[in-house]
C-alpha cells in the first residue's frame, strides 16, 4: 500500500468522507445486548477496562478505553489506503467505497476505537472474538457485537486501533465521539439467531457493501416481529 500523503488529494477523497457519513447514519440511526480478568492478561496488576473470555490480552497490556471517536479510524485508514485506487474512481462512491474495503477499513456496519498500552519491548497479538458486545455509557446509544474474530498486533506503547462493529438495537442512536464502552456479559444476548448468523460469518470477506446487508439480518435477531427469511440465511452462506 502507498504510504500516506497528506498533500495529495484527490476528488474521491471529499467523496469517501460523504460515502463514510453515510454508512455511518444507515448502520446506526436506524439496533441489549462477557465478565472475566481484568486488563492485563495472566492477571497481573495493570490497570485497564475488565475483559470478557472473549478478549485475549497478554501479560502487559491493558485495554485502557473504548470509544464512538470514529476520527482516529478514518485517519488510520487513510493510512492504509491505496491511493492511486482512490484517484482512478474519480468521484465515484461506490468506488470509493471498494478501494476502503479492499485496504480493511470500515468493513463492519461501524467502527469503535480501542486504546491499548502494550508495557513490553516487543509487539504483541491482542484477539478479540467474535461476538463480543460492548455497551455504551449511554441508554440512548446501540450495543455493539464483534461479528468476526479479529487480531491485531500492539506495538510497545499506547495505541489506538478500530474495531469493526455491527449495531444490535435498532431503535437506538448512533454512538458518537462522547460516548465510551464496557464490555458486556453477552451470554443473554447472543441467542440461537445471532449465534446462527456468527457461525455463517465466519471465516467470509465480507465488502462496505454486504456489511449493510449481514448488519439489517442482525436486526432481524434482535427484532422478534421481524426475523431471518430463508433467504437471509443463503446470502450469508453465499458471502
Amino acid at each position: 500500500m502507498a504510504a500516506y500523503r497528506p498533500q495529495k488529494t484527490f476528488p474521491a477523497l471529499t467523496c469517501a468522507l460523504a460515502v463514510i457519513a453515510a454508512l455511518v447514519f444507515f448502520s446506526c440511526d436506524d439496533g441489549n445486548p462477557s465478565s472475566g480478568n481484568s486488563g492485563g492478561g495472566n492477571g497481573d496488576d495493570s490497570s485497564g477496562i475488565a475483559v470478557s473470555p472473549g478478549i485475549t490480552l497478554p501479560a502487559g497490556v491493558t485495554l485502557d478505553s473504548v470509544s464512538g471517536d470514529m476520527s482516529v479510524c478514518i485517519t488510520n485508514c487513510a493510512m492504509q489506503l491505496d491511493y492511486a485506487c482512490l484517484a482512478a474512481c474519480g468521484d465515484s462512491p461506490t468506488c470509493v467505497t471498494q478501494c476502503y474495503a479492499d485496504a480493511g477499513c470500515f468493513i463492519g456496519a461501524f467502527t469503535i476505537s480501542l486504546t491499548l498500552t502494550n508495557n513490553n519491548s516487543s509487539a504483541k497479538s491482542v484477539l478479540i472474538g467474535a461476538g463480543t458486545v460492548f455497551e455504551p455509557n449511554s441508554g440512548d446509544a446501540q450495543n455493539m457485537m464483534v461479528l468476526q474474530e479479529e487480531t491485531f498486533e500492539v506495538d510497545p506503547g499506547t495505541e489506538q486501533l478500530c474495531l469493526p462493529v455491527y449495531c444490535l438495537n435498532a431503535d437506538l442512536g448512533a454512538p458518537d465521539a462522547g460516548f465510551v464502552y464496557s464490555i458486556e456479559d453477552s451470554s443473554a444476548l447472543i441467542d440461537s439467531c445471532l449465534h446462527k448468523v456468527l457461525d455463517l460469518s465466519k471465516g467470509k470477506t465480507i465488502s462496505t457493501e454486504q456489511a449493510q446487508q449481514v448488519q439489517l439480518i442482525i436486526w432481524k435477531c434482535r427484532d422478534t416481529e421481524d426475523e431471518p427469511t430463508q433467504a437471509d440465511w443463503e446470502y450469508l452462506e453465499n458471502l
